[in-house]
């Protein structure tokens, strides 16, 4: 019953050990040998053999699955198994200069998995490369560049944009795509939490910053607050967002290059006023998505993560 975001597994209860169950089910991971400290069920039921389904998986993944079953003296491990989700057809997008993208299906949105990396509108015209800190500072166009200028973080990370290059009808995004508003991050965010994807598994308050997260290239800080995206970098991504610490070129500090692998922001296509557009932001030391405008002075450098139509 494997699908690209969930599965069934079970177990059997072949010996109490003598002292009476309080909980059985099944505990899954990314990594081999899982425990009740990974993601797992509870089946409350009498039986001695029991099924449970596994959820918030990501597409084309292997975890490892193990039965527990618990008493007074302690909880005992079945036999590892693993396998490997489903990655249906047409979910990679291309835009014109071959970057290719993956997709995942988040509630009823379906989001890229990586941050944009074109260096063209759609009708093929450049948008402008801009290296030099003043020079960004003072363009009225849209404009593009890469962390510290380097391409190798252009490559893994995406590119970083202007506003200009967010809303210019030419549009930067792949045909059938296009950069989310205010009110599609904000669904997005209600969605997670409405259904578990915090990381404390309630569904109130926005503590869903580690199921965005990806697993790989966050900063471990060890003041952080409980659910914070930096700890057990392993539990991260229960969405297949795969939100990487890219970092920005902010024009707070007169735009210098900062923040990478403690934050990522990302533009939405709403203004806030004249000056400031609606952001979205992770950062390593907090469980929460991030909402505020401040970030997003239009001669900032940030990510863009596109939306399907």
């Amino acid at each position: 019953m494997i699908t690209d975001s969930t599965a069934i597994s079970g177990g059997n209860v072949i010996s109490n050990g003598g002292a009476d169950i309080s909980a059985k089910g099944i505990c899954w991971s990314t990594s081999a040998n899982p425990t009740l400290n990974d993601s797992k069920t509870n089946e409350l039921n009498g039986n001695i053999t029991f099924s449970g389904s596994l959820t918030h998986l990501v597409y084309g993944t292997t975890y490892y699955v193990r039965a527990y079953a618990t008493n007074s003296v302690g909880t005992g491990y079945g036999e590892q198994v693993q396998f490997t989700t489903t990655d249906i057809f047409g979910r990679l997008v291309t835009d014109l200069e071959g970057n290719v993208y993956h997709s995942v299906k988040i509630g009823a949105q379906t989001w890229m998995v990586e941050n944009l990396k074109t260096t063209r509108f759609r009708n093929g015209e450049s948008i402008i490369n801009i290296t030099d800190a003043t020079a960004w500072s003072n363009s009225t166009g849209p404009a593009w560049c890469e962390y510290n200028n380097d391409s190798e973080n252009g490559s893994k990370l995406g590119k970083l944009y202007n506003w200009n290059s967010v809303i210019d009808d030419r549009n930067i995004a792949p045909v059938g795509w296009h950069i989310p508003s205010d009110s599609e991050w904000s669904a997005l965010e209600n969605y997670l939490i409405a259904n578990g994807y915090n990381y404390d598994n309630s569904t109130t308050e926005n503590k869903i910053a580690k199921s965005l997260a990806a697993t790989t290239d966050w900063n471990y800080y060890s003041a952080s607050e409980a659910g914070a995206v930096c700890l057990n970098l392993l539990t991260n991504n229960k969405t297949g967002f795969n939100a990487l610490p890219a970092g920005d070129r902010s024009n707070l500090t007169g735009i210098s290059f900062e923040e990478i692998g403690n934050s990522s922001c990302w533009w939405s296509s709403t203004a806030y006023d004249e000056t400031y557009i609606w952001c979205r932001s992770l950062t390593k030391n907090t469980s929460g998505v991030y909402r505020d405008y401040y970030s997003g002075r239009k001669s900032s450098g940030h990510s863009v993560r596109c939306i399907k139509n």
